[in-house]
């Protein structure tokens, strides 16, 4: 397959992008900096780069001839504070640069060429749920409230209109996404100090996967036709925060003490500790159905991610490896 990607560059996108190469596909990359590297972005080599603006148009010349569209660029929602500014930046990074592509892919069809795509897969987020509290969350339950439901709701509004153009669309609705890199980075350095917590009650589920497994269902979705519409990206086992802190915790060796009021989180993270403080118990019997689980427990997910920081291992960007 053509297969055009978009955040490639990324935390899930370098992983996913070597996945696809080594599998034989030849990657098309839409990027921001046209003057970007293969060694220095972690691009396989042979990646056809293509400058974009996400505002505008995605350019036809990716897209004619393209098999499938992964589109995975977006606003980090992890960069604090919320701001008003960074607030509209994280909704209109994933509803503009969405329209953009599927605008591209209609503009593509508008004229002579060798087709569309058969299949847009685009990121989304169980934000779409807002706080499920003790719900299992199937992909045919409504939206919840709150900022991350909105933006989710805005977000796959845009994916699904591709199907407007006889395209198979699918929303990924990941989890915490696990490995070296996203939130695991910024959780580790606590807790190889002795100083991992607890957040406010500890009760709240939080659906997760491993980022070899989300790309693994990205890659599953490209050929995979009982994969369409929204699609659960969590392991099939999620966890109390609690629970995920303990695991987590005795991984590294070190002792879990702490307990962070949620009254404190909200007072320093503002609106953003809702992150934190909410969770989604997702089912994931939808993603199960079509894609064969690598890591379906914590355990063995963190053993692996841990372990691989002393290992050389392809799919990680070089500056993860240590010798």
């Amino acid at each position: 397959m053509i297969v055009l990607v978009t955040g490639a560059t990324g935390f899930i996108g370098r992983i996913l992008s070597a996945r696809l190469a080594a599998s034989g596909h030849s990657l098309r990359v839409l990027s921001r900096n046209s003057n970007v590297t293969h060694s220095a972005s972690g691009l396989p080599a042979g990646a056809q780069v293509f400058s974009w603006n996400p505002a505008l148009p995605a350019p036809i010349a990716a897209l004619r001839g393209a098999d499938a569209v992964i589109h995975l660029a977006g606003e980090n929602i992890g960069a604090w504070p919320w701001t008003a500014a960074r607030k509209r930046l994280i909704l209109e990074s994933r509803v503009q640069g969405t329209r953009s592509l599927v605008e591209g892919l209609r503009a593509a069809a508008d004229g002579a060429g060798d087709g569309l795509p058969s299949v847009f897969v685009s990121a989304s987020a169980v934000g779409y749920y807002g706080d499920g509290g003790e719900e299992t969350l199937a992909e045919t339950h409504e939206p919840g409230t709150g900022f991350l439901a909105e933006v989710c709701v805005a977000w796959e509004r845009e994916i699904f209109r591709a199907r407007e153009l006889g395209i198979r669309a699918v929303a990924i609705r990941n989890g915490l996404v696990l490995g070296k890199g996203g939130a695991l980075q910024k959780l580790l350095p606590a807790f190889r100090l002795g100083g991992g917590a607890v957040l406010g009650s500890g009760r709240q589920w939080w659906s997760w996967i491993h980022v070899e497994d989300v790309a693994g269902l990205f890659a599953r979705a490209l050929d995979d036709n009982a994969l369409a519409g929204p699609v659960n990206g969590c392991a099939p086992q999620p966890v109390r925060q609690r629970e995920f802190a303990v695991t987590l915790a005795k991984a590294v060796r070190r002792p879990l003490l702490l307990r962070v009021p949620g009254m404190a989180l909200r007072l320093a993270l503002g609106e953003m500790a809702g992150t934190l403080l909410e969770g989604q118990k997702t089912d994931a019997g939808k993603a199960e159905k079509g894609y064969p689980f690598r890591y379906g427990n914590l355990d063995a997910a963190l053993a692996d991610i841990l372990g691989s920081f002393s290992r050389p291992r392809s799919g990680f960007p070089p500056r993860w490896r240590r010798t």
